[in-house]
């Protein structure tokens, strides 16, 4: 028997009840983010359900009031058209699709937050801009996905059927048009404060934001209190970053942290050498079997036999990447320039300045300058932000020659692409830059088909792709080595950012930023491996520096092969600074130290050490200071380029 509830003149009771169930499978669809990535939190400090459910409903409510605002205005205004069956559908029109997104963006959260490790925020909006493949993707995401789009209609499925049980059975009647005027208007007065006083989080001087989520929980878990729509909406034109003076002393600023850095020596020659710069899509340092004995029983089981040669071969490093996102690696590899902002760079309204980076430095040297992609042209501007950055060419899936390796959805399978720029490079005068980013190990993960049985799955989906990608690489190098350039070239290898993890360690966030770094020279003249911690922004520095390259820069890393200045890694994540210093690990959020841990006596992060007076939070703190304050006043007032400043 079908269930039909009835209610008379009832509009304020069935926006009311639309609202609480709304909120309720909102709620729900927030809280999938804990259910389906739990493992990515630290367990011994995640609540219960009920409590992440308390904790975050003051964000749900602000969330469902914006999203149904248009719904709340249209369905009770003061006027009897409203009760018109056409109008109704018209309103409800506005409930469906406004709660129908907001369900979406909290489930594809919980798809995506793996891949970057915070909340959706406006930026994102810039990632889909970027991305020109979404219709070739779309189709693969849902193969994969499929239990987070079912969750989804199946939430979405369950909101439909509670809110079409209340409805009007037949049309209204009211005394007069003026009585019914006057106390509609005064309960859509009511409805406007019950909005804005939702929509704020309460009645404290100023609304609720992002930040808020860290004055009830750790940092680290406050994506699961808040949702997807929430922080989309509060980041919309948000100013990234704002002028701040830690240090009234330019020089005292200075002293802690220089940007601006010269490492020639006019005593010594300038060795002309080709730079090939690899940066292999998603290479987390835990795949390498070579640098992780613990996690292997032998060096067969590792996934990465042709990286761990290379770095036998040449100077290795544990490598801390300077954000979660491929977007965010390219600039802080050539033009080490970290994202210390809510936005990437390439998507910050700071892009448009000049900008020092290594094409640039090397150009007056007579360097050439290549970047490869293998990816659809135009994909996440990588092609504008190697012209930005002065690079002479881009090649992409456009400009690639040989035989057909279109993978369907990204561009061209890196084995084909590798041999591509390895003839490619033949054919341009030395000395040269090149740059080269894969891609086949990125989502899906789509390995050639002639290869699907070669290389086995692994512990994690993503493992048989990088056994391909790994392969790749060791056939560029088979083929470059017959090349008349190879000798004459240093290489440096190594990862936009980590990949999923299935190791405790790896799942920290220091160990979801550790990549490896590795350069090699064919003549074995460069080789160790190195304990002190490394950066993608230090591969500019150490290029120039061990080339002995003329000219000063702008880099917010240093030179690996600089003995008198000290090792750091630095990212932004979630709001909050992250440092790694002295083998300590620092974090800093809304102005405060959130985190500090020992790291050669804690590498799980476990044991927080924070506001105990510890003299080295203090040091760690002031150097990141400096960091924070040279890099938002120089890219608010267009100052990364070093012809603005004196030479040192």
């Amino acid at each position: 028997m079908k269930i039909k509830l009835v209610w008379k003149n009832g509009t304020h009771i069935i926006v009311a009840y639309r609202l609480f169930i709304a909120l309720i499978i909102f709620s729900l669809s927030r809280l999938c983010l804990y259910w389906f990535q739990h493992d990515l939190f630290p367990a011994e400090y995640i609540p219960s359900s009920f409590t992440l459910w308390r904790l975050g409903l003051r964000f749900d409510i602000s969330a469902v009031l914006m999203l149904n605002l248009p719904y709340i205005f249209l369905a009770t205004l003061p006027f009897p058209f409203r009760n018109h069956k056409y109008y109704r559908n018209f309103t409800s029109f506005f409930f469906y699709f406004a709660n129908f997104i907001g369900i979406l963006l909290n489930i594809i959260d919980s798809a995506y937050f793996p891949f970057n490790l915070k909340r959706l925020t406006w930026d994102f909006t810039g990632f889909l801009k970027a991305t020109n493949n979404l219709g070739l993707l779309i189709p693969k995401l849902i193969a994969d996905f499929w239990i987070y789009l079912l969750v989804f209609f199946v939430l979405f499925l369950i909101l439909v059927l509670l809110t079409t049980r209340l409805r009007y059975d037949r049309k209204l009647f009211y005394q007069s048009k003026w009585n019914f005027f006057g106390w509609n208007l005064f309960l859509m007065i009511i409805w406007a404060g019950i909005a804005i006083v939702g929509i704020r989080g309460g009645l404290q001087r100023r609304p609720i934001t992002l930040v808020n989520a860290a004055e009830m929980i750790s940092p680290e878990l406050d994506a699961l209190i808040l949702n997807s729509p929430f922080t989309i909406i509060k980041t919309y034109g948000k100013p990234s970053l704002k002028e701040v003076v830690y240090y009234e002393d330019e020089v005292e600023a200075n002293k802690l942290f220089q940007p601006v850095k010269n490492y020639y020596t006019p005593k010594q020659a300038t060795k002309k050498l080709n730079i090939v710069i690899i940066i292999m899509e998603s290479f987390s340092l835990e795949h390498s079997a070579l640098m992780n004995p613990q996690l292997y029983k032998d060096s067969t089981e590792g996934f990465t036999p042709v990286l761990d040669s290379l770095m036998r071969h040449g100077l290795t490093f544990r490598a801390y990447a300077n954000g979660k996102r491929s977007i965010e690696a390219i600039p802080a590899i050539c033009s080490a320039l970290p994202s210390l902002m809510p936005v990437e760079f390439i998507n910050s309204p700071y892009v448009a300045q000049p900008i020092s980076s290594l094409s640039n430095s090397l150009k007056p040297l007579g360097y050439y300058s290549i970047f490869y992609h293998g990816g659809l042209n135009g994909t996440m501007h990588f092609d504008a932000y190697a012209r930005l950055a002065g690079f002479d060419e881009y090649k992409g899936k456009n400009e690639y020659q040989g035989p057909e390796a279109f993978d369907g959805r990204w561009g061209i399978f890196d084995e084909p692409f590798f041999q591509f720029m390895a003839n490619d490079l033949s054919t341009h005068p030395q000395p040269f830059l090149s740059v080269f980013f894969s891609l086949s190990s990125h989502h899906p993960y789509t390995v050639p088909s002639k290869y699907k049985n070669r290389f086995k799955p692994g512990k994690l989906e993503i493992h048989q792709s990088i056994r391909y990608a790994d392969y790749a690489l060791g056939q560029f190098f088979k083929t470059a080595s017959h090349q008349p350039w190879f000798k004459n070239t240093l290489f440096i290898i190594t990862a936009d950012h980590t990949s999923e993890a299935f190791s405790p360690y790896y799942r920290t966030l220091v160990g979801q930023h550790i990549i490896p770094l590795i350069f090699y020279l064919p003549n074995d003249s460069l080789r160790g491996f190195s304990s002190q911690i490394a950066q993608q922004t230090d591969i500019y520095p150490s290029v120039m520096d061990f080339i002995n390259a003329k000219g000063s820069f702008i880099a917010f890393g240093r030179s690996v092969f600089d003995t008198t200045s000290i090792p750091f890694g630095i990212s932004y994540l979630n709001q909050e600074y992250q440092l790694i210093y002295k083998n300590k690990y620092l974090r800093y959020f809304n102005d405060k130290v959130s985190g500090f841990y020992d790291l050669t006596q804690d590498s799980l992060q476990i044991n927080n050490l924070a506001n105990q007076q510890l003299p080295e939070e203090e040091e760690a703190l002031r150097f990141l200071k400096a960091i924070i304050q040279q890099y938002n006043n120089r890219m608010i007032h267009h100052k990364l380029n070093i012809d603005q400043f004196d030479q040192p």
